[in-house]
Order: C-alpha cells, then sequence, then structure tokens
C-alpha cells in the first residue's frame, strides 16, 4: 500500500499522518497548509521552551521544564569518571481530561 492510501485514523501519528488527519477534519484545510500549521505550533512551543516559560494548552495538558540535576557517571569502556552538568529538560503533564473516556454521543 503507498503511503498516501495510509488510513488517516492510525492508532500512531507522525507529523505526516497527523497533518493528513488535520487536512481531513478541517473543510478547506489542505495537507500541505495542515502540515505548516503543525510546524508553526511545534516551533512556537519549542521557541517558549527555549525561552524558560511553559505552553498550557486547555484539554490537553502542559509543556513544561524541569531540572535535571548534575551527576557523576562512568565511562562504559574506560571506567573513567564522567560528569553530566545539570540541565533544564522539556517535560509534559496531560490534563485529566486527556486520559479520560470520552462519552459517546447519540447517533455516534
Amino acid at each position: 500500500m503507498p503511503f498516501w492510501e495510509v488510513a488517516v485514523a492510525s492508532p500512531h501519528l507522525n507529523r505526516r499522518l497527523l497533518a493528513r488527519q488535520m487536512a481531513a477534519q478541517v473543510d478547506g484545510l489542505t495537507v500541505k497548509m495542515a502540515a505548516a500549521a503543525l510546524e508553526a505550533m511545534l516551533d512556537s512551543i519549542s521557541q517558549c521552551l527555549a525561552e524558560g516559560g511553559s505552553v498550557r494548552l486547555a484539554r490537553f495538558g502542559t509543556f513544561l521544564l524541569r531540572p535535571r540535576p548534575a551527576r557523576q557517571t562512568y565511562h562504559p569502556r574506560t571506567k573513567a569518571p564522567v560528569h553530566i552538568p545539570a540541565a533544564q529538560v522539556p517535560y509534559f503533564v496531560p490534563s485529566p481530561e486527556l486520559g479520560r473516556p470520552r462519552r459517546k454521543r447519540r447517533g455516534d
């Protein structure tokens, strides 16, 4: 099956499939426009996190930075000590509504 015939309702989504699904749900939105909108959204989230902020999307979740402390480890081959510096790492906290099963409406 060619990639352009892949079902939109896949259990696993990547950027390309997500853009196709977005385009299928919105009238007049092409896959190219959906891909551009998706890239713009991801770039905005990345930029906000890079500036030390957080991004909260209602009914979805929050993207935050979490401090990771410095630690000492060892090189597996040479057994030499290696220092890993402290860093701020991004993480995602899902909203309670994201994991909650949705009720079916009549007629669905």
